[in-house]
This record gives structure tokens, sequence and C-alpha cells, in this order.
């Protein structure tokens, strides 16, 4: 979740800043002559000629330094007001601001912003009005304001609309669904930029094209959907490439090498990382090298080569400070938090997560703010100052509460967990533990909406294709007044279509089928030995007494294992009956020193689940906890109904372990991997322990009342 957590926070800092083209100059070898020479010839000119001399210097700078291209903006703004040019002030405005704006500035950004509105309001400037409203709602935006921006984009789109500024709609619609997307509402979130994308194709415009696609791509990758990103972000690479938009073409790359990071191709996540970089190197694209070699630094931390990753942003963090980027720095400095963090230097970590929240706070920049203070409540509980934890993690989830950023808040509920695990309340911890899945269970059903607009749009598509061909059919027949062959023929498409679904239906039954079983051979065994490995400890001990009786008990246990049905479930009774006989197994070995209790409802016992997963989690806490404790401990199966779900909690005061040192073995591998297969995604699996107090396994599954 860390690693996610970093990918998902680098992601939203790349989608913020191709919000809005920007104009990049690459540049020629000899920079600093062309420098020298227009600013020798700005004091000889005048009018118009200083203006035009004006904007080539601000078009050199724009990669190089942000500082020095502000400066000429504002005098280029005080040149155009006096040559009365209404459309270049509006121009300039848009220029002045973008520069604070990329820079992290945000509160210079929105002053600038306003201006421009204000000015393009009084001089009836229309089609730079449009882009005010949206550049306000930009910022709005970035800062978590989400109700705001919505209101300057729908007033951008409202306004263009009227004008008919086509490509300036398209834009809006596509930023309205970016403020979906913020908001967790990815089925709006895409139709808006699918409609976006259906606009630009419509008037052909290429660039546009790519910048709708790239951001449906960016849709997808929230939505986890990394194949799907992934196709639209290469498609968006196509279209750069062929309107030589290089500072696109840099940053797309990047994108990119997120999705094959996501899924664990480092490889070419580095790959693409690195074609980013050399695309910033041979075109001198300023802002996309330093966000190249972050990105890059990250798959080092992946990789826990987190020295390296450390060089890697030191280099990016002196071009970003050179550019004085916010934005740039505020990612660097959590790069270096997540790598000390990773190497146990919490000191250097607690000192760059104070720095990023400190600049963040100042600048009136929500998201960073909450995601630093949930850092440094992890950072603080890892050291044990845990009141230092609760109050950075309490006005993180007030702040978050306010933004709506679900993502921050599952962060918040998952450190305030470990918090209170640290301080051995563990009812707290329990509950903050519940909070964390309930919040990813809501994310999940966020995931599900967006997949069902995927298969929505595939089904309007073939819906379409299907009623053209009907129409087809029925005017090469209409002649022959066949309405009888026609009716026939719909038929046929129909069932035809359904035998189809049926299939497709079929083929993933037999699929998860094929898959269970697999499972089920695979731990009957895996419990067998661990079984053995017990009886043959009792035999050492030289009583053929307790051995026998153990044996018949153990051969119990497999009679029930093997009558159970094949077929994914079983009713409950059967389950626990299995687990009890295993327990009495387990009782008698020790010698008393395991004890154990089950708490379930008669009228539940009927209740049908996937077999063997309460078994595993009992013979895990038996095996990792309680026996590895001198004097034993108790095991106790608390199963309980919750609304629509049965809440499955095995508990034991063994011997624990910390989160971070857990090792999936095949038991709860198996667990995870078989609710996952046979309930769709619609359970959940989570274990909650501590070193020297016990653990907790929580199973959730759905749940019809009979």
């Amino acid at each position: 979740m860390k690693k996610m957590s970093t990918s998902i926070g680098l992601w939203i800092v790349l989608w913020v800043l191709s919000v809005i083209p920007f104009d990049v100059a690459h540049g020629d070898v000899d920079f600093d002559a062309q420098i020298s020479e227009l600013e020798q010839r700005l004091g000889k000119v005048e009018g118009k000629q200083k203006a035009d001399l004006l904007e080539k210097l601000i078009s050199l700078y724009d990669n190089r330094s942000p500082k020095k291209a502000i400066h000429y903006c504002s005098i280029l703004l005080k040149e155009y007001e006096k040559l009365n040019n209404h459309e270049g002030m509006a121009s300039t405005f848009y220029s002045f601001g973008n520069y604070y704006y990329y820079t992290g500035f945000y509160d210079k950004a929105l002053e600038v912003y306003h201006q421009m509105l204000v000015h393009c309001e009084k001089n009836k400037v229309k089609v730079y009005k449009g882009r005010a409203l949206v550049l306000i709602g930009r910022v709005h935006f970035k800062r978590g304001y989400y109700d705001r921006a919505m209101g300057y984009y729908e007033k951008s789109l409202k306004h263009r609309t009227a004008i008919g500024d086509e490509w300036g709609v398209f834009c809006s619609l596509n930023n309205i669904g970016h403020v979906y997307a913020g908001l967790g509402d990815y089925e709006k979130a895409v139709k808006y930029q699918f409609d976006s994308l259906k606009g630009y194709e419509k008037i052909g415009d290429k660039f546009g094209i790519g910048f709708s696609q790239e951001n449906i791509g960016k849709a997808y990758f929230t939505l986890n959907n990394y194949e799907k990103a992934l196709e639209f972000f290469l498609k968006a690479l196509e279209a750069y490439r062929e309107t030589e938009d290089f500072w696109f073409e840099g940053m797309v790359y990047q994108n990119i090498g997120n999705c094959y990071r996501m899924v664990g191709e480092s490889k070419k996540a580095f790959e693409n990382y690195s074609r980013s970089i050399r695309t910033a190197e041979q075109k001198n694209l300023g802002w996309v090298l330093p966000w190249a070699r972050a990105l890059t630094g990250s798959v080092y931390n992946d990789l826990g080569r987190h020295q390296k990753a450390i060089e890697m942003n030191q280099k990016a963090l002196a071009r970003f400070e050179e550019f004085q980027d916010l934005k740039g720095i505020y990612e660097v400095y959590k790069n270096f938090a997540v790598s000390y963090i990773e190497m146990d230097q919490l000191d250097k970590a607690h000192f760059y997560l104070k720095k990023r929240y400190a600049r963040s706070l100042s600048h009136d920049d929500r998201m960073v703010v909450i995601d630093s203070l949930n850092m440094l409540g992890s950072v603080y509980t890892r050291l044990g100052e845990y009141e230092k934890a609760i109050q950075s993690l309490l006005q993180a989830h007030e702040l978050s509460n306010k933004v709506q950023a679900t993502d921050l808040l599952i962060d918040n509920a998952r450190a305030m967990s470990q918090l209170y695990a640290a301080q051995g309340d563990h009812k707290k911890s329990l509950d903050y533990f519940k909070t964390y899945r309930n919040l990813e269970t809501q994310s999940s059903s966020r995931t599900m909406n967006g997949k069902l607009v995927e298969l929505q749009k595939a089904y309007e598509q073939d819906k379409e294709r299907l009623e053209k061909k009907v129409t087809g059919l029925y005017l090469v027949f209409a002649a022959l007044a066949a309405g009888l062959v026609i009716f026939s023929l719909f038929r046929g498409f129909r069932h035809y279509q359904n035998e189809l679904v049926l299939k497709g239906e079929k083929i993933r039954s037999l699929q998860v089928e094929s898959k269970l079983k697999l499972f089920q051979a695979r731990i009957n065994p895996h419990f067998l030995f661990n079984s053995l490995d017990a009886v043959i400890q009792l035999g050492q001990e030289n009583d053929p007494d307790k051995l026998k009786e153990t044996v018949l008990k153990l051969s119990n246990v497999y009679r029930n294992i093997l009558a159970m049905p094949d077929l994914p479930e079983v009713e409950l009774s059967q389950e626990l009956q299995v687990v009890e006989d295993y327990l009495e197994i387990e009782k008698e070995i020790s010698n008393g020193k395991i004890d154990f209790c089950i708490n379930v409802a008669d009228d539940l016992k009927a209740v049908n689940i996937i077999p063997l997963c309460i078994l595993t989690l009992v013979e895990n806490a038996v095996k990792h906890g309680v026996s590895k404790k001198k004097d034993g401990g108790r095991i106790d199966i608390v199963i309980e109904e919750a609304e629509d779900r049965l809440e499955v909690e095995v508990k034991d005061t063994g011997a624990g372990f910390s989160l971070e040192d857990m090792d999936d073995g095949f038991g709860l591998y198996s667990v995870q991997k078989r609710l996952e297969l046979y309930y769709q995604g619609k359970a959940s699996f989570n274990i909650l322990s501590e070193k020297g107090s016990g653990t907790t396994a929580l199973m959730e599954i759905p749940y019809v009342k009979s």
C-alpha cells in the first residue's frame, strides 16, 4: 500500500501538470548568445517590436528559468497595456499565471487568473474569458476545493458553448471529468472524457485527441485497470508524435512507465522513464527531466536500491529548486522520506516530511498537507512518540473529510490502526482497521462502477453494430415482403448474442471452478503434512495410548474433509466440526497449553461458505501464534452476522508479529485468493498483529438471510 500511495501521489501530480498545454521552446546550443542578443536589442526598440522580442525571451526562458520568464511577463503585460492590445494582455496573463501554477505557487497563480478574468470581462475578450474560468477552477481543483472547481468549469462550459468555442467546450468537458474523478465518481469522469475525445475527433484536432486519450488513460489508471490505461497512453503517445508535441511526449512516457511499475514490470517502467529522460535532454524540456528522474528514483526504491533512489532524487531536487518548482520539491521530499523509512533512518525521514508539511501548509496545498501528516503519523508511531502521532493523524483525518479524499482517508485509517496496535489498544486498533477495510471496499465499488462504464460502452457499440446489420437485412429483403424471414433473422441475431453471453459466463465459471479446485488440492496435503509433524512429535514422547487416540482424531478430521462434497461451498457447521477436531488434537499434543472457544449462533450454522478457510486461519494461529509461546495460549473463533455480511474473526494470544515482517505463506495466500475468486471481490480478508500481543484474522463474506 505504501508503494501504491507513492504511485497514486506521483500520478495525481502528473495529471494536474498536463491539464493545460504548455508551449515549449526547444532552444539551441547557443542559448546564452541568443539571450544576450535579444536583451541588448530590447533597450533599442519600442511598441510592437519590443513586445515581439519579449515574447521570444519568455519562450527561451520557458524551460530554463521560470523566474526569468515571470519577470519578462510582467514587462510584456505593461507593454501590451500601452499598445491597448487587450488580447495580448489576456494571453500574457495566461502565461504569467501558468508559470506560478506549474511551480506550485497557487496563491499567486489564482491572483493573476482573477486579474485575467476581470480584464477579459471588461474588454470583452471572449475566448480568453473561457480560459480564465478554467484556470481559476484548476487551482481550486488542485487544492482540493472540488465544489469551487466544478462551479468555474461549468461556467466555462456555458460561456464557451454560447460563443461557439468548440475547442474550449471539449476542454471544459475534460476538466469536469477531472472533478468527478477527484470525487471518486469514475462513471461520470469517463463519460465526460469520452465526450471530449469524440469532440476533438469531430474537429480533427490531433493534439486534443491525444490530450483526451491521455486523460482517459489516467482515469483507467486510477481504476487499477492498467491494461486499458496503457492502451490509451500509447494512443496519446502516437498523437503527440504526429503533432511533434515533445513536452507531452516526454510526459506520456512517464505515464506508460507508471502502468508497468504498478504491475511489477520494473524493467519496462525503467525503460520508459529513461525514454522520458532522453526526450527531455534532447529537446531541452526543463520540467519533464526532473519528474522523469524522480520516477526513476521510485523504481530504485521498489527494487530496494534506496541509496541509488536518493541519488536520482537529489538530481531532480537540484532542478526543481532551480525552477522554484514547489510541486516537484514536495514530491522529492516525499521520495526521500520513503527511502529513509525503508532504510530505517527515521530521523532523516522525519526531517524531510516536516519540511514538506511546513512548505505545503504555507501555500495552502491541502492534498500535500494531508499526505505529509499521514506519513508523519506513521513515522512518529515507529519512533514511539504516540502523542505526536495521534495529533498528526487526527489533523489529517479532519482535512481528508473536508476534501473528500478517499485514498488519503484509507492511508489515515491504516496508520491509526497501526498506531493503536503499537500502543496496545487493540480495540481501537481493530475499529480503525475495520474503517480502513470498509473504505477500501468502497474504493473497490468505485472500481467496479468504472468497469461497468466500460462494459456499457462496449454494449452500446455492439448494439449499434447489431442494429445496423438488422437494418441492412431489412432493406435487402423488404422488396420481398418477407416479414416472417426478417423476424426469424432478428431472432437468429438475438439467439447468437445470447449464446455468446452464455458462453462467456460458462468460461468464467469454469475458470473460477478450476482455480478453486487447484487451491483445494493443495490445501489438503498442506494440512496433512503439518498434522503429521505434530503426530511424529507426540510419538517421540513414548505415550502409545495418547498417540493412538490422537491418530484416531486425525483420521476423523480427514474423514470429514474427504466427505465434503465436491462443491465450492459447505455448511458452516461442517467446517466448524473439522476445526474443533483439529483443535482437540493440538490441545492434546500441547498437554493442554492450547485452549480454544468457538462462538457462533445456531441459526448461522446452516450458512454456506467455501471450505477450509476457517481451518487454514486456525492452523495458522496454532503454528505461528500460540505454539511459539512456552505457556501456550488461547484461540477464539467468533462468527457473527453484520447486515448483509458474515464476519469471521480468529483471534489468538500467541507470539504475534510485525505487519512489516508478515510472510504470506501458502495458507494465508490460499484464503485470500479463494475469497477473491469465489466471491468476485465482494469478500475481504485482513490480518492485524503485533509482536508479543497476538494476532487477529478477519474474514468477511457476503451473506443472504434464508
